[in-house]
């Protein structure tokens, strides 16, 4: 079984603009600026605790870490489409995936398509959420565990 958040097919452009803008922060050695750059793009719904740990995680970043984060947006445009890399349809396990309708980097469309071309696959589309579901919204494991056990459930 497999639960996936936050999920999508390809960058989109507001991904592109993050990888973009992330990219010169990282050249220009403002590694600490990141944080600002995730929050104002995609983590405003965010509680004030968890927008602190991104305030501090990018302020302690150091440059090998920096690089791997670099590395991580510059693979992010270079892999295009999932689908272009991965054979969807061979998925064997069952699939859940869940994302929050206000998430901006990805397109809800894109959790669609994937349904469609992953066997045994749910979706669902949560209202009021952006990308970090579960600190959004921590009452959403409640829903990740009913999927994870309805077939123990079922059996009984």
């Amino acid at each position: 079984q497999m639960v996936l958040c936050s999920f999508g097919m390809k960058p989109n452009a507001v991904m592109r603009e993050i990888v973009r803008r992330a990219l010169e922060l990282y050249q220009q050695g403002d590694y600490a600026s990141g944080a600002g750059l995730i929050l104002d793009m995609f983590g405003g719904q965010l509680g004030e605790a968890y927008k602190r740990k991104i305030i501090a995680q990018f302020e302690q970043l150091n440059r090998a870490n920096a690089e791997a984060f670099c590395e991580h947006c510059t693979n992010i445009l270079k892999l295009g489409r999932l689908d272009d890399a991965i054979d969807l349809t061979r998925i064997k396990a069952r699939t859940f995936i869940i994302n929050g309708a206000n998430d901006t980097i990805i397109d809800p469309e894109d959790m669609y398509i994937a349904q469609k071309l992953i066997p045994n696959c749910e979706t669902r589309m949560v209202e009021g959420v952006g990308p970090f579901l579960p600190l959004e919204r921590p009452e959403l494991l409640e829903d990740y565990a009913e999927f994870l056990y309805a077939d123990e459930t079922a059996a009984t």
